[in-house]
């Protein structure tokens, strides 16, 4: 039976058009060359009143670009599709206008018409996939009305940053640009987007930013190392774009700012399978301190995993990312890094990573699922000839996302007679070694260096096979 499926990607992953004349503005390639079409940069800045209609409709989710905004859309919408294709479902693409809140009427309305439609056509619930920020979105129509959870099978959610994130903030408080745009002009067009400030970790006074074993989040901190957000500690906003920040995170604040680690459907039951990535180097804490024109963000963190298990997928920050909870949320944790074939994959495209996509072919293809367990290579360590340890990280969980027991790594084919063996507790399910680069076989014409690992638990094992590169840069 053909399953009905609604897509809903992250920010900025729709494209945007002019209603009356059906012409695309974003994303538009041309509008970002030099020299810079100011009328349309100024058009993708979102309205400061949410009830105007400006002309500007929201199209289809982005299929394809280049790696160069602010959340990586390489390949995005394209390579899911390309997944999705080898399935038999009813897809929706749902695009949605990243230029206003996702608590935006509109933006709700239409979502709303768009899942009842599908369920109306449909002779089954429905599959929602939600990546990114497209997760808040869905989980914002859900709360606000929980009878339509009654229409759906499950949401597999990507990356979905449920307590915030901190690459918006960067952007906000201009200290990032991106392509042709430098950081003053990329900060103006991001600071008038309403989304942004969704985006950003809520009010830790209304929300339980705590972690599965009570630990604080700490995406934000004061000078006291006291949890905090940036939409109630504002004095850090520029004076020339204060009233404009200033309507937007008020918003966010009383929309989003009380936010709970569980769903609220009024009692309806609703099966999540939650997707974390984690060991990208990934901004996980910034600090605000000072007072009046003297407050500043500062210290931003970024980490993969010296000492700690931490980082995130390069985008959303694992401790945020895996911060839902409830008896209906499964989650998996994938390592990102290299694989077999030294391909990477991102927050833009965590269904590629080898475990996203299997969980997309267990639920959507009805395969059986197997023992989550996968491994990869430390992106940074996979180019430098000069790491003399190349970091592997380990997810080893079980289908229904438990740490397996009784964990033991080993090397089986370095070219030393001495192989790593090491055994791990079931922790949470995640695990690294160091295997020396230089006992890693030569393969491919010397271009790279290969190394095996056989992963065995209580009932079973897998093998998998590592690349690391030997040409530099």
């Amino acid at each position: 039976m053909t399953k009905p499926v609604i897509f809903i990607p992250g920010y900025p992953g729709s494209e945007l058009r002019l209603r009356n004349e059906d012409k695309k503005i974003f994303l538009k390639l041309s509008a970002l060359l030099p020299p810079l079409n100011k009328e349309v940069l100024q058009s993708l800045e979102g309205p400061d009143d949410l009830a105007q209609d400006d002309g500007i409709v929201a199209g289809q989710p982005i299929p394809k670009v280049l790696r160069f905004l602010i959340f990586d859309l390489a390949k995005q919408a394209s390579s899911l599709y390309d997944i999705l294709g080898h399935f038999d479902i009813d897809l929706v693409k749902f695009g949605w206008d990243w230029r206003r809140p996702i608590w935006d009427a509109g933006t709700q309305s239409r979502l709303e018409h768009a899942v009842r439609r599908l369920r109306r056509n449909s002779q089954s619930k429905i599959v929602a996939i939600a990546h990114s920020t497209g997760g808040l979105l869905l989980r914002r129509l859900l709360e606000a009305t929980p009878t339509l959870a009654n229409q759906f099978e499950r949401i597999i959610a990507f990356g979905v940053p449920w307590a915030g994130l901190l690459k918006s903030l960067r952007y906000l408080d201009g200290k990032e640009g991106f392509f042709t745009l430098g950081n003053a002009r990329a900060q103006k067009l991001i600071v008038n987007s309403w989304a942004a400030y969704d985006l950003l970790p809520p009010d830790p006074n209304r929300s339980a930013l705590v972690d599965g074993r009570g630990d604080p989040l700490d995406l934000v901190v004061d000078g006291n190392n006291r949890q905090t957000s940036p939409l109630i500690k504002q004095a850090w906003f520029p004076s020339s774009l204060a009233p404009k920040m200033a309507l937007r995170a008020k918003a966010a604040d009383r929309e989003l700012g009380g936010r709970r680690a569980t769903f609220q459907l009024g009692g309806r039951r609703l099966p999540i399978t939650n997707i974390v990535g984690w060991g990208a180097r990934t901004t996980v804490q910034a600090r605000i301190t000072g007072s009046g024109s003297n407050q500043r963000i500062h210290s931003w963190k970024q980490a993969t995993d010296p000492g700690e298990l931490d980082g995130g997928d390069g985008t959303v920050p694992y401790r945020s990312a895996s911060w839902l909870r409830g008896d209906l949320v499964t989650q998996f944790h994938v390592p990102i890094g290299f694989f077999s074939g030294a391909t990477r994959f991102p927050h833009s495209s965590l269904w590629r990573n080898p475990g996203g996509r299997n969980l997309l072919q267990h639920l959507l293809g009805n395969e059986e699922l197997k023992p989550f367990v996968y491994a990869a290579v430390d992106e940074d360590d996979f180019r430098n000839r000069d790491r003399v340890n190349v970091r592997v990280r380990l997810s080893t969980l079980d289908d229904i996302g438990r740490p397996l027991d009784e964990v033991r790594v080993r090397t089986t084919d370095l070219t030393s007679a001495d192989q790593i063996d090491r055994s791990f507790g079931a922790g949470d399910g995640r695990h690294r070694i160091s295997v020396p680069r230089k006992r890693m076989r030569l393969v491919h014409g010397n271009r790279f260096r290969r190394f095996s690992l056989r992963i065995s638990w209580d009932g079973g094992s897998v093998d998998r096979a590592l690349l690391v590169s030997e040409i530099s840069g």
